[in-house]
């Protein structure tokens, strides 16, 4: 996981950080609020929580930019991240396996061989 926290932009705002998740596939951004009451290390606001969610660094970017000076380079170096960094496997087929609608019988069951 990259991690790069970035210069804020105003006294409202305590903390950005922005980076790319291997395990989920996924830029992410975190903002973190003064005054919020939401608590470290809750942030207040968040995106790319989840599989394959962000697939492209400026969509992180614009999220944070009401909040933080954003360097000119950083899509550059969060899409150099994502490429060393690379994604993981499983997650990706943990996310196509589907369970079983129903609890087999095997008392029930045709046995093949």
């Amino acid at each position: 996981m990259s991690t790069h926290e970035i210069d804020v932009c105003s006294e409202t705002v305590n903390s950005v950080v922005i980076g790319w998740e291997k395990a989920f596939g996924s830029f992410w951004a975190h903002v973190y609020l003064a005054g919020d009451g939401s608590g470290f290390p809750c942030p207040s606001l968040e995106i790319g929580g989840d599989f394959r969610e962000v697939k492209d660094p400026t969509i992180v970017i614009d999220f944070v930019r009401p909040y933080a000076h954003v360097p000119e380079d950083l899509a550059a170096i969060l899409t150099a991240d994502a490429e060393t960094e690379g994604i993981c496997d499983l997650p990706a087929i943990l996310g196509i396996q589907e369970g079983a609608s129903t609890a087999y019988d095997l008392d029930e069951a045709d046995i093949p061989f």
